[in-house]
């Protein structure tokens, strides 16, 4: 039997013994495809987070400019009565 086992260190088998469990060849592709999917899940879930924070930053971003934008067109509508106000003196 020790010609068809393979030492495993999946997750699975590092929570049973932190050197990894020997198992049969099956078993340990069976381990290994899991472990792929479960990788593959968590990849895809970080970026979407990476594109979340992406969104949140460019929203951010579009937020700073439209406040600055409402902010030049007060201060130029301040300088406008200023300069109607000096004009009517």
């Amino acid at each position: 039997m020790s010609g068809n086992t393979i030492l495993c260190k999946c997750l699975v088998c590092l929570n049973q013994n932190i050197s990894g469990v020997i198992v049969s060849f099956s078993t340990f592709y069976r381990h290994r495809k899991n472990q792929q999917e479960f990788l593959d899940v968590e990849e895809t879930n970080i970026i979407y987070d990476e594109q979340t924070m992406e969104d949140i930053q460019q929203d951010i971003y579009q937020e700073e400019q439209t406040m600055e934008d409402i902010q030049q067109d007060i201060y130029q509508e301040e300088n406008e009565d200023l300069q109607e106000n000096q004009l009517d003196i």
